[in-house]
């Protein structure tokens, strides 16, 4: 499908004006159910995708990559479980060895001050509370 074609999905109405109409609410949720879609795209360049992301209708993108915190941050893994790296540490402390970890439901995962990180989020996803 090209680019300029790709359907867009229509929200309705906000989820609090269907409370007083259960019926509406239900036929709301298969809608949803029912029109999930997937598709690929080529991928360009990091301002060209944000581009096109925005072509669909979408006010606020953004994309999320590797990064760093101007100050410590922590995690509270409430459910699921995440994965997370230190790229410059596998270069420089462990000779290119990729050294990753994944923590779990309780862990709390501090993440120094301007240190490059990566993360995965788990098979059954992650919810974890930031605290920056």
């Amino acid at each position: 499908m090209p680019i300029s074609h790709a359907p867009r999905i229509n929200a309705g109405p906000h989820p609090a004006s269907l409370r007083d109409h259960p019926a509406a609410l239900e036929s709301r949720v298969i809608y949803f159910v029912q029109t999930t879609m997937a598709e690929t795209y080529p991928i360009g360049t990091r301002s060209e995708c944000e581009r096109l992301v925005r072509d669909w209708g979408f006010r606020h993108v953004f994309t999320w990559a590797d990064g760093r915190h101007a100050g410590v941050t922590t995690h509270l893994i409430r459910q699921g479980s995440l994965t997370i790296t230190y790229p410059e540490d596998n270069a420089t402390l462990h000779h290119g060895e990729v050294k990753k970890e994944t923590f779990g439901v309780g862990a709390r995962v501090d993440v120094p001050a301007n240190k490059l990180h990566e993360v995965w989020i788990g098979e059954s996803g992650c919810e974890y509370v930031i605290g920056e």
